[in-house]
């Protein structure tokens, strides 16, 4: 920031100048040496008074010779230890006020609950007062819901409170609560989602604004879902989750991080998404629609769910697979056992106890 900067504004002769430490730091607008000008204007004036800019460095008794007990302290003309003077003006008075310039505890001793702060007598907590007055004044505490300025840092007087647009209110993450007529009200802090509660308290114990006290435990109203020590809005079909209790369809499971229907159903799409179940054999189904019947070896075709070809409804109830017979397993389990057995009974033995003869008849073997 340069010069120009400092001076957009600016269209008196007296022009502001860019002080920095380096040319690697921001500057701050400051009138040039020898004048004044109160913090926020743009304008300087050509006078020495109590906080008129000066530099040792030019001018060593500028600020003395133009206003008894100064000096040229910070860059700015000050009133030396132990005097007092209002900003701007041109008088340096040794009492003892708020406000007088101070290098410990001692010096604001004289200056009624005072603390040397800053290097000057402020103010103790609890107390305020105006620049130059000769003592602080006690800050009155109002209780919640009374009405406050908000000039004091602890005008309210309960714990954990603040004034927030006039009124004495528990600060954000706590609630009011007055445990009998004859105690103060109190502010406690609410509770998380999952953390116990006391329901007597109030409806606003919950620090999330979507849960409430139920069975002395904070948990999500309806259309949310816990999501550690918050409420999320549960979400509809193919939108992302974190976990099944995200999504809003009772059916729904969150799978890789979106909401799809659980197992054992389908989706349908319409007006509204939802979950029914998947169909059974031989039972109507949408139309030409796939994965919607329950046998895995079924289709929907023509309105129904139909078993796949090579497959057969077995009882009604699912399909099973054709079993294709081949040469080899007839050959081996069925064509040869049969030609043993044969053999076996069709030799018959003579009464010479030699082979007579092979019959093929019943009759002249059995007879």
């Amino acid at each position: 920031m340069g010069s120009d900067q400092c001076n957009r504004f600016n269209k008196d002769s007296l022009k502001l100048i860019c002080q920095r430490a380096s040319i690697w730091e921001l500057g701050t607008c400051v009138c040039p040496h020898g004048t004044y000008g109160a913090l926020g204007s743009s304008t300087c004036k050509n006078e020495t008074v109590i906080g008129t800019f000066c530099n040792n460095t030019i001018d060593t008794f500028l600020c003395q010779s133009a206003i008894n007990d100064s000096q040229c302290l910070d860059g700015r003309c000050q009133c030396m230890l132990g005097f007092y003077g209002k900003e701007a003006g041109k008088t340096c008075t040794n009492t003892q006020v708020v406000g007088l310039g101070c290098q410990n505890e001692t010096d604001c001793s004289k200056v009624s609950n005072t603390i040397c702060e800053n290097d000057k007598c402020s103010c103790q907590r609890g107390y305020y007062a105006e620049e130059g007055e000769p003592s602080c004044k006690e800050e009155i505490k109002k209780d919640l819901e009374q009405h406050c300025d908000g000039d004091g840092e602890q005008e309210c007087r309960t714990l954990n409170a603040s004034c927030m647009a006039g009124i004495c209110s528990c600060l954000v993450g706590f609630y009011k609560h007055k445990p009998n007529i004859t105690k103060p009200w109190t502010c406690l802090p609410k509770s998380l989602v999952g953390q116990n509660c006391t329901s007597e308290h109030g409806f606003d114990v919950c620090n999330d604004t979507n849960a409430a006290c139920n069975g002395g435990v904070c948990t999500c109203n309806s259309g949310f879902a816990r999501r550690e020590d918050i409420c999320v809005s549960k979400v509809d079909f193919t939108q992302s989750c974190q976990s099944t209790e995200e999504c809003l369809d009772i059916d729904a499971v969150c799978i890789n991080n979106t909401c799809d229907c659980k197992n054992g159903t389908y989706l349908v799409s319409g007006r509204y998404l939802y979950c029914r179940p998947l169909v059974n054999l031989n039972k109507p189904c949408p139309s030409n629609r796939q994965g919607v019947c329950k046998d895995p070896n079924a289709v929907c075709s023509g309105g129904r769910c139909i078993c796949k070809p090579s497959f057969y409804s077995k009882d009604g109830n699912v399909c099973g697979k054709f079993q294709v017979v081949s040469f080899t397993f007839i050959l081996s389990h069925i064509m040869f056992p049969f030609i043993i057995f044969l053999i076996t009974r069709i030799t018959k033995t003579t009464k010479g106890g030699g082979v007579d003869t092979l019959c093929f008849c019943y009759d002249c073997c059995f007879g």
